[in-house]
């Protein structure tokens, strides 16, 4: 049978028999879709075939395509709100749900408009670590990084107050007192939600202005209780979705896929895998959130599985 990379070399003479074009998109496709198998197997041998069979099935599929205008719109099945806030809708959802699972949306036929990405792949807005930690702030249990986009944001963006930091530390997973920790921000420093995203962010100022930090894993945690991965994002008022280095989607095209990734992801782990790819996911208040891709997978506050989103967003 032959490999991965053997198929992947095959994509040029098999896309211009079929009139398509073997570009990067079908290239990540077919790699995405095979490290998503290898992510889920637990068996290695069983690992290897899933991947090779998938790869087989992506090009079969090559084969045959009818002849497609390459800027084609990719149509899709997506979710739509009847009215209202998106996080409304999702929140209901979860109400209405036995045991406390969130329901599907209604669906109906629809397209999601993907325009060129602005970002490279590899752009990360995490802060980099710095001794093994990277910047942070836990509080009430729950674990958030500093990001390096904004630089800064306005005193209106601060919800409820948090506490002060008890302890600034270089080693933060070795703190067993109460109370807010950093080894960031300065002991007695003030911390805050940022309005809208309880759990989901905090700000703090850091040499005299104020940042703000997403909720990660660290040391092992991650969600608390039966939390969901909107739960730790909390991103009601979106402006844009973009898989950085292959796409973006704006207004209510980014808020039905962001649903289509909530409603649907999995999680696995509490590890967060920083592979290099990134979805930058934008907020109206101009904060932006990010989540790893490793495969069909999305990381921070641990590793989710959700191969409809990819599917959606890529057109597939």
């Amino acid at each position: 049978m032959k490999s991965v990379e053997e198929r992947l070399r095959e994509l040029p003479e098999i896309a211009e028999e079929s009139g398509i074009e073997a570009g990067e998109a079908l290239r990540r496709r077919i790699l995405r879709s095979a490290e998503g198998k290898r992510n889920r197997a637990r068996n290695p041998r069983l690992t290897i075939a899933a991947a090779l069979c998938c790869a087989a099935l992506v090009l079969a599929g090559v084969y045959a395509l009818p002849r497609l205008n390459e800027k084609r719109a990719p149509s899709m099945v997506m979710s739509q709100s009847a009215g209202g806030d998106w996080a409304d809708s999702m929140a209901a959802n979860e109400e209405s749900a036995p045991g406390g699972a969130r329901a599907l949306l209604d669906v109906k036929n629809g397209s999601v408009r993907i325009s060129a990405s602005g970002r490279s792949s590899t752009q990360s807005i995490w802060a980099k670590a710095d001794g093994g930690n990277f910047p942070l702030i836990a509080a009430e249990g729950r674990y958030y990084r500093l990001l390096t986009e904004p630089a800064s944001v306005s005193e209106k963006i601060l919800g409820d107050s948090l506490g002060t930091v008890a302890e600034h530390t270089a080693e933060p997973a070795l703190y067993t007192g109460n109370g807010i920790v950093s080894n960031l921000a300065a002991q007695g420093e003030s911390v805050y939600e940022v309005k809208g995203m309880k759990g989901a962010l905090v700000s703090a100022k850091i040499d005299g202005v104020w940042r703000v930090f997403q909720r990660v894993s660290y040391s092992g945690n991650a969600i608390i209780g039966r939390e969901k991965l909107g739960d730790t994002l909390k991103a009601s008022q979106i402006e844009s979705i973009e898989l950085a280095g292959v796409g973006k989607a704006e207004g209510e095209d980014a808020k039905a896929l962001y649903s289509l990734l909530t409603e649907n992801a999995q999680y696995q782990n509490s590890v967060c895998q920083e592979s290099g790819e990134n979805i930058l996911i934008t907020l109206t208040n101009g904060i932006v959130l990010q989540l790893a891709v490793n495969g069909e997978t999305v990381s921070a506050c641990g590793t989710w599985a959700c191969s409809e989103f990819f599917e959606a967003f890529e057109g597939r």
